[in-house]
């Protein structure tokens, strides 16, 4: 009975060893022998294919990791219940992904982080909450031009391949420029509508509000000047009249801190009046941060006094019978 032919194991045994016919053919007869050919060329074919594919694969992750090697320092953090086996005990035990900061996408949420839309009047504003999270974030060079976008392509020895970094860098740049756009009143979106870079919409926002001019400035001093108490409590009046001093400081036209507050005391109500009174019986001018602490507690003690008032208790004077006899 003739034997079976070799399994391509046993052929790939014999081929490292260097005996490519003796081992098999000593297991073969003559009615096995052309199968044992057939599978002896196949295990050849796999074997060179295989060696060509390991050469292949060393030579593009070598070329990748040099180009990209904050790709091949990712790490993946998996849940400790979970995947006992692959758990580090130093370091977290969420299923994330760390890398390179690098190449990290931030999205602002404006709603909870920038929740000051820009208007005409409130520049300063809007301007410092945005720039406290772009340093917290390191996004400061997207809008100062010190972080410019990458090259699109980069050449290597054989060839020109597309630069991570650049994709990285528009696809951070258009993030930070939508969250700008959503921080603007509908009205001043069209001033930015052009803006294809976040540097862009920065800037044009700036020279339009932020630069002094005699227009703007006479605009600013104006509302200013007509900043009126009316139904406001003392929180939002003083906020109110602080916006515009501070605007008008930015464009190069500081209001005197003495102006300021007699500005705020002008505008006061006759239920303040015990407190003007003090204020301006004083020797020296009062500071803006002392009149904004006084005129809130002088507030508060206000509200307490009207609610006493609603809780006293509704008497009826009596009505005296006279009995007859």
């Amino acid at each position: 009975m003739p034997h079976a032919a070799p399994s391509i194991a046993t052929l790939r045994s014999g081929l490292d060893s260097g005996d490519e016919y003796d081992r098999p053919t000593r297991c073969l007869d003559v009615h096995g022998l052309n199968a044992a050919r057939e599978d002896l060329n196949t295990a050849a074919f796999i074997l060179q294919k295989e060696k060509e594919w390991n050469r292949k694969t060393v030579v593009e992750e070598k070329t990748s990791s040099q180009l990209f090697p904050s790709l091949f320092t990712m790490t993946t953090q998996t849940n400790s219940t979970n995947n006992p086996n692959l758990s580090n005990p130093t370091t977290p035990t969420n299923s994330t992904i760390v890398h390179n900061n690098e190449f990290q996408l931030i999205t602002i949420n404006t709603f909870a982080q920038a929740p000051i839309k820009l208007t005409s009047n409130n520049y300063i504003s809007w301007k410092l909450q945005f720039q406290t999270l772009f340093i917290g974030y390191d996004l400061l060079g997207y809008i100062d031009e010190s972080k410019l976008c990458p090259p699109a392509t980069i050449l290597t020895d054989h060839s020109i391949i597309p630069n991570l970094a650049c994709h990285i860098w528009i696809r951070q740049d258009q993030l930070i420029l939508n969250a700008l756009i959503r921080s603007l009143s509908p009205t001043l979106i069209p001033f930015v509508a052009r803006s294809t870079t976040s540097q862009e919409a920065w800037t044009i926002l700036a020279n339009t509000y932020a630069k002094p001019s005699r227009g703007r400035i006479k605009q600013v001093k104006a509302l200013f000047k007509k900043s009126t108490k009316g139904n406001l409590n003392i929180i939002d009046f003083l906020q109110l009249v602080k916006a515009h001093a501070d605007e008008l400081a930015i464009l190069g036209a500081p209001i005197d801190e003495e102006d300021l507050t007699k500005n705020i005391i002008d505008e006061l109500e006759d239920d303040y009046k015990e407190l003007v009174l003090a204020i301006q019986a004083r020797d020296n001018s009062i500071s803006f941060d002392e009149l904004h602490e006084k005129l809130l507690t002088f507030e508060a003690s206000l509200q307490g006094i009207i609610k006493k008032s609603t809780h006293f208790p509704v008497t009826m004077n009596p009505t005296h019978r006279t009995s007859t006899n």
